[in-house]
């Protein structure tokens, strides 16, 4: 699916509000504008998903993934959505409809949110992660 897409495109999610019964894993969102991925940026991003690098294996993560945008790969009919939580630096996958997978990528989490960003330079979402990820890694200009 990640080879030669016919499609790539990428929006920014938003929770729903969340039932009290619901666990993180339930959580829905409504999904923003889709907007087509640079061919350039597709490049990169299945560069990314691809290197084993890119990946923490057997990794415990210390906290609630909120995913914050989403890939959507097209290919012969079938659909590869790729989520992505930033501040846990997490991705879900689902194909054709059915989750599928999920992992940590703390080796790509900054070079896909950077990709991201460029996309969608005043989106909230978008704003709000980076400061979030730039005060994590003592980024932030104290002023």
């Amino acid at each position: 699916m990640l080879d030669s897409p016919r499609a790539v495109d990428v929006c920014i999610l938003v929770p729903k509000e969340q039932e009290q019964t619901k666990s993180w894993r339930e959580q829905t969102y409504t999904e923003g504008d889709y907007k087509t991925m640079p061919s350039d940026s597709v490049n990169v991003l299945v560069g990314a998903l691809t290197v084993d690098a890119s990946y923490k294996w057997d990794a415990a993560k210390f906290c609630i993934p909120v995913f914050n945008a989403r890939v959507r790969f097209s290919k012969g009919g079938h659909i590869l959505l790729v989520d992505f939580a930033f501040e846990c630096a997490v991705i879900r996958l689902t194909y054709d409809g059915q989750r599928y997978s999920g992992g940590a990528i703390d080796g790509a989490n900054e070079r896909i949110f950077k990709l991201l960003e460029a996309l969608f330079p005043h989106d909230q979402t978008i704003r709000r992660q980076a400061a979030i990820l730039a005060r994590r890694q003592g980024r932030l200009d104290k002023k």
